[in-house]
């Protein structure tokens, strides 16, 4: 029972993408979508924040034309954050909080903020890649309106991209994305946060192209799962895996899940989200170019992805692609992703 529901506050354009990456759903009548309009025909970008009521979709002013929103997060309906960059490739953050917007920067770097988790009441974290080659991720923390910078203990030497954290207090997060020399298309990695700084607890061979993670869920203090993409072109593993893969954190210890897809697309459909519950079950969602899967883990078992139903993503490859899930219950969720020419996401009414 999966529907297509179609943003109001952007125009729907044959030359136009919609790259929406980030959406937060802290309840069944209040869910905020972000991303970014693309004319290729023009050369020229609009930011998009949407705001969903429980009946309709609105656009919401705040921020700037040139900014750029990657991800959002919220605590609470009235406690929430979008942040990406600004035109002059700052990184920047809207926050919601007492019934309005306010603007902040937790830095003059030029760095692109990739992704956001609120993990307690007015107290959020980020984490975002410098435009310099060869950067690790940079990250901070804000509590009530005050920034500090964030201790990242790792030592690679490659491009580090955060794609997304999940956090389940102040003192515990976890955050994956990906490494190496051709950008988010590189190795998969993950790390922790103590409430001090991060560390890695795991790192892929960087030497096997194989693709990054996308998302990460967590519910509980080490127990986590994570989404990695493997459908690039030029992915290979020794252990044959293409295509959608998802782990389980249990016990500080990342443990494969597996595909749980035919074989036949296995090398086609890339991860599109996870959200996971207090029940301890999480849904997983992937895509390929013309269709939507969906499936569940339960009791650190990843049942098979089935394809849902009603939903065709459509042509031209690769777009478009599946990009974040979020469900405020277990019946209720909304996924988001990059579609040329209509901006839509996908709301879906899940009988568990």
């Amino acid at each position: 029972m999966w529907t297509r529901a179609l943003l109001t506050g952007v125009r729907a354009s044959k030359g136009t993408d919609f790259n929406l990456t980030g959406v937060a759903c802290p309840s069944t009548s209040d869910c905020l979508v972000v991303g970014t309009a693309y004319d290729n025909i023009h050369g020229t970008s609009q930011p998009v924040v949407e705001k969903f009521d429980g009946r309709s979709w609105t656009r919401v002013s705040v921020g700037q034309s040139s900014d750029t929103w990657q991800d959002v997060a919220c605590f609470a309906r009235d406690d929430c954050m979008i942040v990406g960059y600004s035109g002059s490739d700052q990184p920047v953050t809207e926050t919601y909080r007492d019934g309005r917007w306010s603007r902040s920067t937790p830095s003059t770097a030029h760095v692109e903020l990739t992704a956001v988790a609120c993990s307690t009441s007015n107290t959020c974290i980020v984490a975002g890649t410098p435009f310099a080659a060869l950067s690790t991720f940079k990250s901070w923390i804000e509590t009530n309106g005050k920034w500090s910078a964030v201790p990242v203990r790792e030592s690679v030497s490659a491009e580090t991209f955060v794609n997304s954290i999940s956090c389940v207090n102040r003192g515990y997060c976890e955050g994956v994305g990906s490494y190496g020399y051709g950008g988010p298309a590189g190795a998969g990695i993950s790390f922790h946060f103590n409430g001090s700084s991060w560390t890695t607890d795991e790192r892929q061979d960087a030497t096997v192209y194989r693709g990054g993670f996308g998302n990460v869920s967590c519910t509980a203090r080490s127990t986590c799962v994570a989404t990695e993409d493997l459908s690039w072109p030029y992915s290979s593993d020794p252990d044959g895996r293409s295509g959608f893969f998802a782990q389980e954190l249990l016990k500080g210890h990342w443990h494969n899940l597996g595909r749980q897809l035919p074989v036949s697309m296995q090398l086609y459909v890339a991860e599109g989200g996870v959200q996971c519950f207090a029940t301890g079950s999480c849904y997983v969602v992937g895509g390929s170019d013309t269709a939507m899967y969906f499936g569940v883990v339960d009791h650190a078992t990843l049942e098979p992805l089935a394809v849902v139903s009603g939903v065709r993503l459509g042509d031209p490859a690769p777009y478009p692609w599946l990009a974040s899930l979020s469900c405020p219950t277990m019946n209720m969720c909304v996924e988001v992703g990059s579609n040329p020419g209509s901006p839509y996401v996908l709301v879906g009414r899940v009988k568990p």
